[in-house]
């Protein structure tokens, strides 16, 4: 056990293959450099995520969590903390123009043509690079998906990708991978370009859209609200995740409303 000397609490430094107490787990995430130091160290040292330990090697940072208690799901590498939760009920198609210098168009029909644009634009938001083979097994092969419902917003001038977003639509209509080039971010691309899936699932009969996201990702959290997105509250951790996001960003909470489990009411934050 050591002191942590950012805030003062007791830290346990645990190798990923080290033993661990049963209900003790790591929770693996790439990109140190980008993590160390940032808000989203901040916010999971806080109440949303009670971390009980930390360790950084270099090129891996550990979080030693306790899974029961805050809603982490178990995977075959770990466990990871499930994603908040957002819906929309569009009664009409958004209508946000794409900033100067942009246009945004749907994914080529020959799809290879497109596949390293869409990697390089999703490079920030999976903190990794993407293979031509995932690319192809989860976005183009995924009936839910293909290229017709892949969208990009794209460079004038010379026509580069430098984001991305998809109409995921099945039996549940989904805003997915939505991912902007990390030269790009803070440009306000964002709500062109989710405006275009969600309005082609519009188009096609969707009156209810969800999405998933990160208590960590800001900027995309005040994009889905912006475009009227409301949280989901599912559970009682769903709960206490939101408000932590709220509170800890500054968002007005009674500009805003949550709909319940069921769906059936609009709660407040």
């Amino acid at each position: 056990m050591r002191n942590n000397a950012a805030g003062g609490r007791r830290v346990r430094t645990v190798h990923k293959n080290a033993a661990l107490p049963n209900r003790i787990h790591f929770l693996p995430q790439r990109r140190t450099e980008d993590l160390r130091g940032s808000k989203r160290c901040r916010i999971m040292r806080g109440n949303c995520f009670s971390v009980h330990a930390l360790d950084m090697p270099v090129g891996m940072l550990y979080y030693v969590c306790s899974a029961r208690r805050y809603g982490y799901i178990p995977t075959t590498g770990g466990i990871i903390m499930a994603q908040v939760l957002m819906l929309a009920f569009p009664e009409k198609e958004l209508n946000i123009p794409v900033p100067d210098g942009f246009f945004i168009r749907p994914c080529n029909p020959d799809w290879r043509v497109d596949a390293l644009g869409w990697i390089h634009a999703c490079e920030k938001l999976y903190d990794c690079i993407y293979t031509l083979e995932q690319f192809e097994k989860e976005m183009i092969e995924d009936p839910e998906c293909g290229p017709e419902r892949i969208f990009f917003i794209c460079r004038q001038s010379d026509g580069a990708i430098v984001g991305t977003a998809t109409a995921k639509l099945g039996q549940v209509a989904i805003l997915h991978n939505v991912g902007i080039a990390r030269e790009f971010m803070g440009m306000r691309l964002s709500r062109a370009l989710c405006a275009a899936p969600v309005n082609y699932m519009i188009r096609h009969g969707a009156r209810r859209i969800q999405l998933s996201s990160d208590d960590f990702r800001v900027p995309a959290l005040r994009t889905y609200l912006a475009l009227g997105f409301r949280p989901w509250y599912t559970n009682e951790v769903m709960v206490k995740r939101w408000q932590a996001v709220f509170e800890a960003n500054g968002l007005p909470k009674d500009a805003y409303f949550a709909y319940d489990e069921n769906e059936s009411r609009k709660l407040p934050i």
